[in-house]
């Protein structure tokens, strides 16, 4: 079992389950990079249409990096 593996494995027995009740609301930085990253496309989007756009285009327009949008939305292909 790798380090990773094992730590989040450890990790995730010492932090008590939440129900859905439970979880707590995202905290306001978390808010507000979402809320830039949706502000920027729809302006872009206003702008050219959305299959010409680029999430460099994005990011750069949020004011945002590439890591953390990635934090924020997973890649999918």
């Amino acid at each position: 079992m790798s380090k990773n593996v094992a730590f989040k494995l450890a990790k995730g027995l010492a932090e008590p389950r939440r129900n859905d009740k439970q979880r707590r609301a995202p905290d306001r930085r978390i808010r507000r990079t979402r809320g830039r990253l949706s502000d920027a496309l729809a302006e872009l989007m206003q702008e050219k249409p959305i299959d010409e756009l680029t999430v460099q285009e994005v990011l750069d327009r949020a004011g945002v990096g590439r890591s953390t949008f990635y934090l924020h939305y997973s890649r999918q292909g």
